[in-house]
């Protein structure tokens, strides 16, 4: 019985962790693909910090740009050293939103990591539930 509660905790868990990052992903993805569009201005922002771009720990740098005097944050290529002046895409209404060409692409991986991570790691689950439930308490 215990092995029972422990399995449906386990998968209740799971489904809820994976189900959230692939919903979360997708949602991001379009989210970010609807503001693409709208990215028509384009301006050039300085690196302050290098990102990774060593195997799987890779991650963005960061940069600055100005918008009419009003400096605004972005995600800028790895590969950018700190001083580096690069083209940065953004919408000339919220120029908060730049980038999003990338955030879109994230957006749809993150989806595509839950999924995954639900079809197989959903099976092995569902098969000792039933192999569980199978068996009775004497």
């Amino acid at each position: 019985m215990a092995r029972r509660i422990l399995l449906w905790f386990a998968a209740t868990v799971f489904v809820l962790f994976f189900g959230g990052v692939a919903i979360g992903g997708v949602v991001s993805g379009i989210v970010a693909s609807q503001r693409v569009g709208h990215e028509t201005a384009t301006a050039t922002a300085t690196v302050t910090s290098k990102g990774v771009c060593r195997s799987k720990a890779a991650k963005s740098g960061h940069g600055v740009f100005s918008v009419g005097g009003v400096r605004y944050p972005t995600d800028v290529a790895c590969q950018a050293k700190v001083g580096d002046r690069v083209p940065v895409k953004y919408d000339p209404s919220d120029p908060s939103h730049n980038q999003d060409r990338e955030h879109r692409t994230r957006g749809f991986l993150i989806g595509a990591v839950g999924l995954v991570g639900l079809l197989v790691g959903g099976r092995p689950l569902i098969r000792a539930l039933r192999r569980d439930g199978g068996q009775r308490v004497q």
